[in-house]
C-alpha cells in the first residue's frame, strides 16, 4: 500500500506517485494552539444581547440573515454539489455536503449563535438549492420540514 501525502498542485491528498511532487502530511499535533480572547465589557455585553434577540427569531428568519451574511456557503455547497452529480451520484444527501463546507469555511462565517454553520440551515439549503439551480433539481433528499 502507498503512502498518502498532500499534493500543493492538485490542493488535495494523493496516494503513490504523483506527476505535482509529494510532501509529507502535516500533523495535526504539530501546530501550536492560540487561546481563544477574551471578551470583555461591552463587546461581551452586545455579544449577551444578540444571542438572546437571536432566540426569539425563527429558524427561517436566522437561515436568511445567515444567507444574507454568508454568501460563500451557497457558492461551496453549489460547487460541490456540482463536482458529486458530475461523478455520477444521482442523489444525495445534503449533511455530506455541508460537513464539507463545514471543514472548508468554519473560520470565515458570521453567525450570531456561535456556531460557525448551524444544523438548522442545511435542509432550508437543500430546498433554496433545488429551486434555484435546474441543474441540481431532485439532487438532494428532503422531508417535512418540521420547524418554522
Amino acid at each position: 500500500m502507498s503512502a498518502v501525502r498532500w499534493c500543493h498542485a492538485c490542493r488535495g491528498y494523493k496516494a503513490g506517485a504523483h506527476p505535482h511532487g509529494e510532501a509529507e502530511l502535516p500533523s495535526l499535533f504539530d501546530a501550536e494552539l492560540t487561546p481563544a480572547p477574551e471578551l470583555e465589557g461591552d463587546r461581551q455585553s452586545d455579544a449577551i444581547a444578540r444571542a438572546a434577540a437571536h432566540r426569539d427569531e425563527t429558524i427561517q428568519a436566522r437561515f436568511l440573515t445567515f444567507h444574507a451574511d454568508n454568501p460563500r456557503v451557497y457558492t461551496l455547497l453549489c460547487r460541490f454539489a456540482r463536482q458529486i452529480k458530475g461523478r455520477g451520484y444521482e442523489r444525495v444527501g445534503i449533511k455530506l455536503l455541508w460537513e464539507r463546507v463545514r471543514w472548508e469555511v468554519m473560520i470565515e462565517t458570521n453567525d450570531p449563535d456561535g456556531f460557525k454553520l448551524s444544523n438548522d440551515y442545511h435542509a432550508r439549503y437543500a430546498r433554496l438549492i433545488m429551486e434555484n439551480e435546474p441543474d441540481l433539481a431532485g439532487l438532494f433528499r428532503t422531508r417535512e420540514l418540521r420547524r418554522e
